[in-house]
């Protein structure tokens, strides 16, 4: 479903690599901020480090907006195409497939699953991407300021793994009784 959309997919990406890349740059741009006003009370250094700031938040808000952009046709796009698909699909269905459905439950698959399928295929992936990028670019910032924080940080992950594995179950059955309810 995603193959027709390859390059606005590719638009977004780049998108979300760059913005995922700029977060990154915030907290040195905000400790030159401080080094520059409280330690050496440079204040042309100031202004500098705040317009390159700026420039910093500009480039974020043109990528974060390029990839929601596009994310959000290409996902509005899938629905369509799916629902197309689902719809031509029961026009070749047998007499008994309808007399054994409820007219509710298939109006529920073409429309709430349909939507839940673009979720998974556009909002979830790219906050996995955004995320995982943004860890790893943490993780090498935090390993060049000290590594012993790295290593702290490091063993505590599979802690934070287990809890949300079990998070994980907890909201995957409440997400499946809020649907079977739909």
């Amino acid at each position: 479903y995603l193959s027709p959309y390859r390059f606005r997919l590719t638009i977004a990406l780049v998108g979300l690599i760059v913005s995922a890349l700029l977060s990154l740059v915030f907290p040195a741009v905000i400790q030159g901020v401080v080094d520059s006003v409280f330690q050496d009370e440079n204040m042309q250094l100031l202004d500098t480090i705040t317009f390159a700031l700026l420039f910093v938040f500009f480039l974020r808000s043109i990528s974060s907006f390029l990839e929601s952009y596009n994310l959000n046709y290409i996902g509005e796009r899938i629905v369509v195409d799916i629902r197309k698909e689902l719809y031509n699909h029961l026009q070749y269905l047998s007499i008994k497939f309808f007399t054994d459905r409820r007219v509710g439950e298939l109006v529920s698959r073409i429309s709430s699953d349909v939507t839940v399928m673009r979720t998974v295929l556009t909002g979830n992936i790219s906050t996995l991407l955004q995320q995982s990028l943004t860890l790893v670019g943490s993780v090498i910032i935090i390993f060049v300021l000290n590594w012993r924080l790295t290593m702290f940080i490091l063993v505590m992950i599979p802690i934070v793994v287990v809890l949300g594995f079990f998070f994980g179950i907890y909201m995957r059955r409440a997400s499946t009784e809020v649907q079977d309810e739909i």
